[in-house]
């Protein structure tokens, strides 16, 4: 378990930072597939509230070596399923303002956009009223698929408490497919109904999340029966210090160690 992060200093702030490299580590790594970053493992930042945004981009300069010129910083938003996705870009009029006075945006968090399984690839900028069936060449070349590979693409919408991953129409507009900024578009190479098993993203992920839910099982049920085991090794162990206590009397009252004493009358 990681420590507990310091004390907030007086009059500063906490930003937290992903990064494409953030999404590269997690996705794909250590049977984890689900959103795009672990917030609680991504670099944090105290900042003095009256430090703006713009001068904050310095602070990230000398932390990741990018220009602060080639930064594009965009709000995190929680959405009402409980995900975390990329909302939208600054205004050039955010960055001037301090970031103590971006306090009034609730659940928000800066992003720094610059086999089997799920790995991330990458992002990409649309226009809405554009197809899916539109960017299929660029996500071939994302993946090192062949120019002709015939691919699917999903939506991955949620997946607490229950996986929601939907099948997109390539040919319907991103607009009518409700297809909005930070919305996760998983994508495969078409393959047989029959193909054993898992052969589509949201059946994969489907078994990801039943793996998890059993090794959760499997770890409450672990917890109970070392629970269950150490009563058992502590009643034991009363046991035997009672029979211990026994044996000890009985042995000393067959030695004569106990004095008997009375009281009369003369």
């Amino acid at each position: 378990m990681p420590p507990p992060p310091p004390p907030l200093p007086l009059h500063h702030q906490i930003i937290k930072v992903a990064r494409d490299e953030d999404f590269r580590s997690r996705i794909g790594n250590d049977g984890r597939y689900f959103d795009l970053v672990d917030f609680s493992a991504i670099d944090v930042f105290y900042v003095p509230n009256s430090l703006t945004v713009y001068e904050f981009k310095g602070t990230l300069m000398e932390k990741f070596g990018t220009p602060v010129q080639c930064q594009h910083l965009w709000w995190w938003a929680r959405r009402l399923n409980k995900t975390y996705r990329v909302d939208r870009p600054l205004t050039t009029e955010e960055e001037k303002l301090s970031v103590s006075s971006l306090r009034h945006v609730d659940d928000t968090k800066f992003c720094s956009s610059s086999e089997r399984g799920i790995k991330y690839v990458g992002s990409l900028y649309v226009k809405v009223s554009s197809r899916p069936s539109d960017i299929l060449p660029k996500l071939r070349s994302l993946a090192g698929f062949c120019a002709s590979e015939p691919i699917e693409l999903y939506e991955e919408i949620k997946f607490d408490p229950s996986v929601m991953c939907e099948a997109i129409d390539i040919h319907l507009t991103f607009s009518d497919s409700g297809i909005t900024t930070g919305d996760i578009i998983c994508y495969q190479k078409s393959l047989p109904q029959n193909w054993r098993i898992y052969s589509s993203v949201a059946s994969f992920l489907q078994h990801v999340c039943d793996h998890k839910e059993e090794e959760w099982k499997r770890h409450i049920l672990e917890e109970e029966i070392a629970v269950l085991k150490r009563q058992a090794d502590t009643d034991r162990l009363q046991k035997d210090e009672s029979m211990t206590g026994i044996e000890e009397t009985r042995k000393a009252r067959d030695n004569g160690d106990f004095a008997a004493g009375g009281c009369g009358n003369f």
